[in-house]
């Protein structure tokens, strides 16, 4: 199947948009990790929670990546794409071997 590149191209977005969520979760994870241990209760430390900003960023970016998906549906509707797992390979690969912009 031919996908077209508009597809293609929300694919990229969905994709840029849960890698920024997972780069998101990984940096902070790294810093709780950096960060001293917290005593929850007598004798057990563990890490300290996600503070505020951090859950604030990881909610916009979860929400981008949600939008984008939602947008990588509307596209591929328009395109009379179904989501099957052929399409569905075949969209990721067109994603990966377009030309960049």
């Amino acid at each position: 199947m031919d996908i077209p590149e508009t597809v293609a191209a929300a694919q990229r977005a969905v994709n840029a948009a849960w890698q920024a969520v997972e780069d998101h979760r990984k940096t902070v994870q790294a810093a709780r990790d950096a960060d001293p241990r917290v005593e929850l209760k007598p004798g057990v430390l563990v890490v300290r929670p996600w503070a505020a900003d951090e859950e604030s960023t990881y909610a916009r970016l979860h929400q981008a990546a949600v939008e984008a998906a939602e947008e990588r549906a509307r596209v591929m509707r328009e395109s009379g794409i179904v989501s099957t797992y052929d399409n569905e390979v075949a969209i990721r690969t067109a994603a990966r071997d377009a030309p960049e912009v």
